[in-house]
């Protein structure tokens, strides 16, 4: 099955201090494309959300850095 990936903002739609790494499912995709808000995407066609924040200290554990 095909995955559309995305990096989306907390709220899914505005400005916001933390942000989410997204992958949706084709019907997700067709969501977001035919009302241009992640907001009006059916939660059961979000295949992944991972906040940014946990991708960033799993690299500074990774690496022993501190970004």
């Amino acid at each position: 099955m095909e995955s559309y990936s995305y990096i989306t903002l907390s709220d899914f739609s505005t400005f916001d201090s933390d942000a989410y790494y997204v992958i949706l499912s084709p019907e997700g995709q067709a969501q977001l494309e035919s009302a241009n808000d992640m907001k009006c995407v059916d939660v059961g066609n979000v295949e992944l959300s991972i906040p940014i924040g946990d991708l960033i200290a799993a690299y500074n554990q990774l690496h022993g850095t501190n970004y």
